[in-house]
C-alpha cells in the first residue's frame, strides 16, 4: 500500500518500498495455505501505533545490522552475534522438503512439517549447507509484515518475508524465499537480537543454466543522454515529480521482416531502434516529433487494413478549435503524415494523461477500433483527493474505426463510463459468449468489467469479483497458464509490508476500511476461473503470487520453453542518489 494510502487510512508510517524485480514461477501445483503459527502472536501487544513503528525502526535496523549482514557477507561470527543466548530456530535442510519438476530450475518447496528446533549453531549451520556452493549472497530480503511488541517493550514478534539471492559458479543463480517467525529481543532497547525464528513455508530456486544475458549496451539499446540531462532527469525524481516517463513498443518500423523496436520520452524524445539482423540495433529519430509533441504511450497497429501499422500516440490535444484530439502516424507513399481524431470532450478539459492505448475489433466488423485508458487531468487529485475510493480520474475513451482512418469516439455511447484512475485494460472474452469484453483496471478504487451485449454495447457486471472492493492497479495479464482449460487473470498492484503492519494495531479506523486496508496491501491478485462452473475465484495467497512489492506490468509468458507459461513482475520505483532516503 502506497504511503498516500495510509495516510488516507489515518494510520500513518508507512516506509518506501524497495526497488526490485521479480520473476514468480508457478509452481505445477497450488501452494498450500500458510502454516499454523509457530510462534503464536501474543495475547498482549502494543497497539499504538507511533510508538510501535518507532521500536520497529529500531529493532529491525539492529536485527538487519547484526544478523542479516552477516548472513550477506558470509560473515558467521557476525550473524551469529545477531542471536540471543538461548534462541532456538528451525530451518529445513537443502535436500528436504518436496522437489516440484521444472525444464529449467531445480524447485523445492519447504513446509514447516518435522522441523526440530535447533540452537544457534545448528541453525546457521544449516543456513550454511544452503550456501555452501554459493559464490556471493548479492541481494537479503528481511521485511516484516507483522511487529507485535510486548508491552514492557524488550521482547517483539514478527511476522516477515525472507529471502537470499546469489550466484553460483558459473553465474548460475540461486534463490531462496520464505515466510518466517521471529522474536527479537532487547537488553537496553537499542540493541536487538534474535532468540526465535520458525519457518513457516518457503521455496528454493536453483537455475542450471543462464539463458538470459544482458546485452542491452552491446546492442545498441539505449538512449543518448548527457551527464547533464540524467542530472535534471534524477533531481525530478528525487523531487518525486516523475511517476512514469515514457514507454516501449515492438513493431516492424521499417517493414524488412525483423522486430524493431520504438522508445519513448514524454516531453523528450522518440527513438526508433532499427534491428540490424545481427543482434543490434541502429538508432533513428522518426516522424521528426518536437520533445512536447512526445507522448507517454504509443500503440502500433495496422487501422486501415493497407498492411502497414499506423501508430497512434497517447497524446489528448485540447487546442484543436474547441475540440480535443489524438494523432495518428500513417505512411504515404513512403512519407509519414498525421492525422487527427477530433473528439467532443468537456468544457475546460487540459492535461489528459493517458497510461495505455488498447486496441481489438470489439464489433466484429472486421477493422482495428481501441480504447484509450485514462489516468487524470488538471482537475484530478485537489485538495480533498479520496486515496482509497477516487472517481475524479479522466474518461475513458472508445475510438470506433469507420473506414480510412476516420473514426468516432464512443464510450459513453457504447455504455462504458465513470472518471476513475485508469491505468490499464484487457480485451477478452470474460464471459466466454463469443465477443470481446473490457476489463478496466484502475488505480485507487474498483476495477470494472464490461460485459459486451454482442452488438457492441457494453454493461458494467457490478457483482461480479473483478468489480469487487478498491484495488491499486497497474499490470493485466490472461493465460492458460498451463494449457488444461484453466484460465487466469493476474492483476498488478502493490504490497506493503508497513500498510499490514500498522493495519494490525490501529484501533482508529472501522472494520470496512480496515478489510479495505488488507485487501490493498495485500498485493496483487490472481483469480482463476472454474471450467465447469463458469466462476473466478481469487487465489493469489494460496498460489503464493501476491507479493511482488510495488508492482507494475506483469505478464504470463513461457520463460523456459517447456511448453507452460511462467509469470513475470515487473516491480520497484525509482532510486535516490542518496543512500539513505527510502525508495518510493
Amino acid at each position: 500500500m502506497r504511503g498516500r494510502a495510509a495516510a488516507g487510512l489515518a494510520v500513518g508510517g508507512v516506509a518506501g518500498l524497495a526497488a526490485l524485480a521479480a520473476i514468480v514461477v508457478f509452481a505445477r501445483r497450488g501452494g498450500e495455505p500458510a502454516a499454523e503459527e509457530l510462534l503464536p502472536r501474543p495475547a498482549e501487544y502494543v497497539k499504538d501505533v507511533d510508538q510501535s513503528e518507532s521500536v520497529y525502526e529500531v529493532a529491525n535496523g539492529s536485527v538487519k545490522k547484526g544478523f542479516v549482514k552477516g548472513v550477506k557477507e558470509l560473515d558467521w561470527g557476525k550473524a551469529a552475534g545477531g542471536l540471543a543466548a538461548g534462541f532456538r530456530g528451525t530451518i529445513p535442510a537443502p535436500k528436504s522438503g518436496k522437489a516440484v519438476p521444472d525444464g529449467w530450475m531445480g524447485v523445492r518447496e519447504y513446509g514447516p512439517e518435522g522441523l526440530a528446533p535447533l540452537d544457534a549453531q545448528g541453525f546457521l549451520g544449516v543456513l550454511k549447507e544452503h550456501l555452501a556452493d554459493w559464490e556471493a549472497v548479492e541481494r537479503t530480503t528481511w521485511r516484516p509484515y507483522e511487529f507485535l511488541l510486548d508491552p514492557g517493550g524488550k521482547t517483539a514478534v514478527m511476522g516477515l518475508h525472507f529471502g537470499l539471492g546469489g550466484r553460483r559458479a558459473g553465474g548460475l543463480r540461486s534463490d531462496i524465499a520464505a515466510d518466517l517467525r521471529a522474536r527479537a529481543v532487547t537488553e537496553d532497547g537499542s540493541l536487538w537480537r534474535l532468540d526465535r525464528v520458525e519457518w513457516v513455508r518457503g521455496t528454493r530456486l536453483d537455475a542450471t543454466r543462464t539463458p538470459w544475458v544482458d546485452v542491452t549496451d552491446e546492442a545498441g539499446l539505449h538512449f543518448n543522454e548527457s551527464d547533464a540531462n540524467r542530472a535534471l532527469r534524477q533531481s525530478m525524481i528525487e523531487d518525486r515529480a516523475v511517476t512514469n516517463s515514457g514507454s516501449l513498443v515492438v513493431t516492424d518500423w521499417n517493414r524488412d521482416g525483423r522486430p524493431d523496436v520504438l522508445a519513448s520520452v514524454v516531453g523528450g524524445e522518440l527513438v526508433a531502434f532499427l534491428n540490424d539482423g545481427n543482434g543490434g540495433f541502429t538508432r533513428q529519430m522518426p516522424l521528426g516529433l518536437k520533445p512536447d509533441e512526445v507522448a507517454r504511450t504509443y500503440l502500433a497497429v495496422d487501422l486501415d487494413g493497407d498492411g502497414l501499422e499506423e501508430l497512434v500516440g497517447g497524446t489528448v490535444r485540447t487546442d484543436r478549435g474547441g475540440k480535443a484530439a489524438i494523432p495518428i502516424y500513417t505512411r504515404r507513399g513512403g512519407a509519414w503524415e498525421t492525422r487527427w481524431i477530433a473528439f467532443d470532450t468537456p468544457v475546460g478539459l487540459r492535461g489528459v494523461i493517458v497510461q495505455a492505448l488498447v486496441p481489438a475489433d470489439f464489433d466484429r466488423d472486421g477493422d482495428i477500433d481501441f480504447c484509450v485508458c485514462n489516468y487524470s487531468d488538471a482537475d484530478s487529485k485537489q485538495q480533498l483527493f479520496n486515496r482509497i475510493v477516487a472517481y475524479d480520474g479522466a474518461d475513458n475513451y472508445l475510438f470506433v474505426n469507420q473506414g480510412g482512418l476516420n473514426f468516432t469516439e464512443e464510450s459513453d455511447a457504447r455504455g462504458i463510463t465513470g472518471t476513475q484512475y485508469t491505468y490499464v485494460a484487457k480485451w477478452w472474452d470474460f464471459d466466454f459468449d463469443g465477443d470481446l469484453d473490457l476489463f478496466e483496471g484502475n488505480d485507487y478504487g474498483p476495477n470494472h468489467l464490461w460485459l459486451n451485449d454482442g452488438k457492441g454495447r457494453f454493461t458494467d457486471a457490478k457483482d461480479h469479483i473483478f468489480d469487487a472492493d478498491t484495488n491499486y492497479s497497474m499490470g493485466v495479464t490472461v493465460a492458460d497458464w498451463e494449457n488444461d482449460g484453466t484460465w487466469g487473470m493476474y492483476i498488478s498492484n502493490m504490497y506493503s509490508h508497513a500498510g499490514n503492519r500498522v493495519l494490525l494495531l490501529s484501533d482508529r479506523i472501522s472494520p470496512e476500511m480496515r478489510r479495505l486496508g488488507f485487501l490493498l496491501a495485500q498485493g496483487n491478485q490472481f483469480y482463476e476461473r472454474n471450467s465447469s462452473t463458469g466462476e473466478w475465484r481469487e487465489t493469489s495467497v494460496s498460489r503464493m503470487v501476491n507479493w511482488a512489492d510495488w508492482s507494475w506490468a506483469c505478464l504470463f509468458f513461457d520463460v523456459e520453453n517447456d511448453g507452460d507459461r511462467d509469470l513475470f513482475v515487473a516491480n520497484g520505483y525509482t532510486t535516490s542518489t542518496d543512500p539513505t532516503a527510502p525508495d518510493y
